[in-house]
């Protein structure tokens, strides 16, 4: 999953460096705005959450002795994926204990099955050649006594090792398993038009924050090939851009409708999505349903994280900043959460005020435009000294514009050029088209949560079952509604346009509002807790939801605060008495 959501993300990244062409000034930290506007989607449905089933017996265990247990990685993750929690869980700490978090008996392998990414079975087939004991076990050590802890796409991978193994009358290697962010009802974002609405989410990202340093440098090319001295004299006599900057971007980075061809990003992001193992993750798959139908009748536990917007508080008397789900889902799949100290990725704001940064940098630059183009408007036209019959601008106008960052640099010849009463329009029209484009620029890093949550199925429309249309009766526009039969609109039970009405568009459906999903950033809580034949509730004495990693993001949850928590229900027997592990002396 972080290699997707990387090679995905790389668009907005090397972006994010067109800023440099954007001149950055100081404007109050006040545009932090939110606003939400979702795409009109319909997201897939997961299947009801199921209950948990009567766990086994547990075998007698020795807990003076080590156990052995396996940390399985997630999709396009690899052995270090769990390397922090892994060593925190399994050995003394260098620096130092770490507060509230005591080594166990166990011995850990951080497992890798990165090269075998086809298909479930065949990621289990290589997961089961690479769950090895440690040596120092002894040699009566009974495999049964190990346990996996899997994240996301390694929960799966376990599970369908389980049916493989079970299902053969062979034995496993291990007793019980625990997952983590385990998308066990399958990926909405991987399904159906929610899939399409990916795909054109990295689409819309790159192409709106290239939209404004593009027409730019179209603006340089067009001055260039209309410029009177290079035409004269052929300076650059090779100035020939059939297509504007953004077609060569869509083009190379991802494709071209005419031909259907796609472009280097797009295409790396089919072949992640298209794979076989991928789409097993799809709600609704074959392959889940098999995995779902299959009792492995041996101990398990599930837990699932919950990312809400956030606020985060500066030091420094800053202003605060909202982080919502997608930009700290972002830092984390761009920045491994191993690389923060035990339990501590926690830094996930960073990528949110990053994209603060580029949206004040985009929404000045539109409004610098805006004060040219006023200053130009209100400008009052003076005769020409060399040729009276040109007007020009007054000399206020010349001293506003050398004082406004966009047009403080123009020439004098600039300046005459844009203020000449044929050139007025024109200029004007192409400083209108660069505020518009910066302008989408911002508008997106504003609605980017909301168009990647409706992606994700984190947010889809309420209808309230009600069909309308607009329509035309004597010049005046009105709307039908009514209540389809079947909650099909348009069909033979829906009224007629009246007689000498004219219908302005198709029937819809009515909305009523946004429905909200609890997520990780990537997978929805009702799929990663609904892990079927679970064997807890997951409850403590308080009936408190252990399972509930809140706060913390798909990729976050191997290593920040809830993982310290989690780990220690599991070590404890929180979660079932199986996995209880005794502390180390």
């Amino acid at each position: 999953m972080k290699k997707l959501l990387t090679l995905a993300f790389i668009s907005f990244v090397c972006l994010i460096q067109l800023k440099a062409q954007v001149q950055n000034s100081c404007l109050p930290d006040t545009m932090n705005k939110i606003i939400i506007t979702p795409l009109d989607a319909i997201n897939q449905e997961l299947p009801p959450l199921g209950p948990p089933t009567t766990p086994p017996i547990s075998p007698v265990r020795d807990t003076s002795e080590f156990r052995m247990v396996f940390w399985v990685h997630g999709m396009n993750g690899d052995a270090s994926s769990w390397s922090k929690a892994a060593t925190a869980s399994s050995v003394p700490i260098v620096s130092g204990p770490i507060p509230g978090f005591p080594p166990r008996k166990i011995f850990s392998r951080l497992v890798d099955y990165s090269n075998v990414q086809v298909d479930l079975s065949s990621a289990a087939l290589d997961l089961d050649g690479d769950l090895i004991n440690n040596p120092d076990l002894p040699a009566n050590y009974d495999k049964k006594n190990s346990f996996i802890i899997g994240h996301s796409q390694g929960g799966l991978v376990t599970r369908a090792l389980n049916y493989q193994k079970i299902s053969q009358g062979l034995p496993l290697k291990y007793g019980g398993f625990v997952t983590f962010g385990t998308p066990h009802r399958g990926i909405v974002g991987l399904t159906g038009n929610n899939k399409t609405l990916s795909y054109k989410f990295f689409e819309y990202a790159a192409l709106s924050l290239a939209a404004g340093p593009a027409q730019v440098l179209q603006s340089i090319v067009e001055d260039l090939k209309s410029n009177f001295f290079v035409k004269l004299f052929k300076i650059i006599p090779d100035i020939n851009i059939n297509d504007n900057i953004n077609d060569l971007i869509r083009k190379s980075l991802f494709y071209n409708p005419v031909t259907d061809q796609n472009g280097f990003i797009l295409d790396q992001i089919r072949k992640e999505v298209e794979s076989g193992i991928a789409k097993e993750m799809a709600v609704g798959s074959s392959s889940l349903n098999l995995l779902n139908g299959f009792d492995p009748k041996i101990p398990s536990a599930a837990f699932y994280a919950v990312k809400k917007p956030f606020i985060h508080h500066y030091m420094d008397g800053r202003q605060d900043l909202l982080v919502k789900p997608f930009w700290a889902l972002m830092h984390y799949a761009i920045n491994n959460p191993n690389e923060n100290d035990f339990f501590k990725a926690n830094d996930d704001w960073m990528m949110a005020e990053k994209a603060r940064d580029v949206y004040l940098d985009y929404y000045e630059r539109a409004m610098q435009y805006q004060e040219v183009i006023d200053v130009i408007d209100n400008s009052k036209c003076i005769p020409g000294i060399l040729f009276p019959g040109i007007c020009v601008c007054d000399h206020d106008t010349y001293i506003a514009l050398r004082n406004l960052p966009i047009s403080k640099n123009w020439s004098t010849t600039k300046q005459a050029h844009v203020c000449r009463v044929i050139k007025r329009k024109k200029e004007m029209a192409k400083l209108s088209l660069l505020r518009d484009k910066f302008l989408v620029g911002s508008n997106w890093v504003t609605a980017a949560n909301d168009l990647w949550e409706t992606a994700i199925g984190g947010q889809s429309y309420i209808y309230t079952g009600y069909c309308y249309r607009k329509i035309l009766v004597d010049d005046t526009i009105v709307e039908q509604r009514y209540l389809p039969i079947n909650g099909i609109c348009g069909q033979s039970d829906a009224p007629p346009v009246p007689e000498g009405g004219k219908a302005l568009g198709d029937w819809k459906k009515e909305k009523a509002g946004i429905l909200y999903k609890e997520h990780d950033g990537a997978v929805l809580a009702e799929s990663a807790r609904d892990l079927p034949f679970i064997t807890d509730d997951m409850k403590d004495s308080f009936n408190n939801d252990l399972a509930r990693m809140e706060g913390s993001g798909h990729m976050q949850m191997r290593n920040d605060k809830n993982t310290k928590n989690a780990l220690n229900y599991i070590f404890n027997g929180e979660v079932g008495d199986f996995f209880r592990t005794e502390k180390q002396n």
